[in-house]
């Protein structure tokens, strides 16, 4: 009887433990990418994940938790200008300014107006990175293979494992999977490092 209410308690303990572990990953999706806080969340997770996976969680994590701050430097380099991907509806304007808390947009119309991190839609982050590689590439023919060439090409590719990596982690698999493929053929040097985070037949099976 002992051990049978042994049994029982070890089997609730680590279901509380899975619990708490899941909602503790959940918490490390922040909808306005922010990780401010959240320090002892992401120890005591990397803490549960086995050894032989710890490099790789602590790699998509430290991408992740940079995504954010990517995203500010493309805007800051150069503003958005397309559709804007919020979570109640699509404008058509361009994203001025991110700073830490709100992003600035101006609309077609020409009204500006301020909004969260979490209102926009996470499908906006691909629209802001693709549209950040089709201007450095822009005038580059890549038959010709004019200077800077294979370093713009090389640029794009790495934001495309970062938008990988970052819908990954956010539950998008099939986006993931589409701008990891994607990184390979702009950023060959990027397989590398692809196939270390996912097994290279999963990537390339469509």
């Amino acid at each position: 009887m002992i051990k049978i209410l042994f049994l029982l308690f070890l089997s609730t303990a680590l279901f509380a433990q899975d619990k708490s572990i899941e909602e503790i990953k959940s918490k490390l999706r922040p909808v306005n990418l922010s990780f401010t806080g959240l320090d002892e969340d992401v120890k005591t997770y990397l803490d549960s994940i086995p050894e032989d996976r710890k490099k790789i969680e602590t790699t998509r994590l430290g991408i992740v938790r940079n995504f954010k701050k990517m995203v500010q430097k493309v805007i800051g380099r150069t503003p958005y200008e397309g559709k804007i991907f919020l979570k109640d509806k699509v404008i058509m304007g361009k994203i001025m300014e991110a700073k830490e808390d709100e992003l600035t947009i101006v609309d077609s119309k020409n009204a500006t107006s301020k909004v969260k991190w979490e209102d926009l839609n996470l499908r906006q982050y691909s629209d802001i990175f693709i549209a950040e590689a089709v201007r450095k590439g822009k005038d580059l023919k890549a038959d010709k293979k004019p200077k800077g060439a294979d370093e713009a090409f090389k640029k794009a590719g790495n934001y495309y494992y970062a938008l990988a990596v970052f819908y990954d982690w956010y539950g998008n698999a099939a986006a993931s999977k589409i701008f990891r493929k994607k990184a390979i053929v702009l950023n060959p040097d990027k397989k590398k490092d692809i196939d270390e985070l996912w097994p290279p037949e999963e990537t390339l099976k469509n």
